[in-house]
């Protein structure tokens, strides 16, 4: 599994990036939304967290721009605490779950591990109707 982390805490992204790479992901790093928006679009991940505050290019605008670029990536927020506003937002701009700071690392990978089933297990489902299109079956 391929995860990018879009993080301008150097201190968050270090212990998620260490807790992942235990638990044998891959791991790419971006320090601000520029750079981390072009990596989700020229790379394929299985996942993003994504940070709502970042220099350079906000988190909202990223995972804006992600969703009309029809990059469908399951996107884990991360949000102030006590911010419920910014937890709405995301989630109505296309985010599949946030997090507030400060988290809880085995929280934050329980909550990965659930969008990345998710996203396999809907995956799993497309390519059977696909193969069920592609016989002539209906079901």
């Amino acid at each position: 599994m391929k995860i990018l982390i879009i993080d301008s805490d150097q201190d968050i992204a270090d212990s998620i990036d260490c807790e992942f790479k235990k638990a044998h992901y891959e791991v790419h790093y971006a320090a601000d939304g520029a750079t981390g928006l072009t990596n989700a679009l020229e790379e394929q991940f299985d996942l993003i967290v994504l940070d709502w505050t970042l220099p350079k290019k906000d988190g909202l605008s990223v995972l804006k721009k992600l969703r009309r670029k029809k990059n469908w990536t399951p996107v884990l927020m991360l949000t102030g605490e006590d911010s419920l506003t910014d937890v709405i937002l995301s989630l109505d701009a296309g985010a599949n779950s946030c997090v507030t700071v400060p988290f809880e690392v085995p929280v934050l990978l329980a909550r990965m591990k659930a969008l990345m089933r998710r996203s396999s297990w809907d995956r799993e489902q497309e390519l059977s109707r696909v193969a069920d299109f592609s016989t002539g079956l209906e079901f």
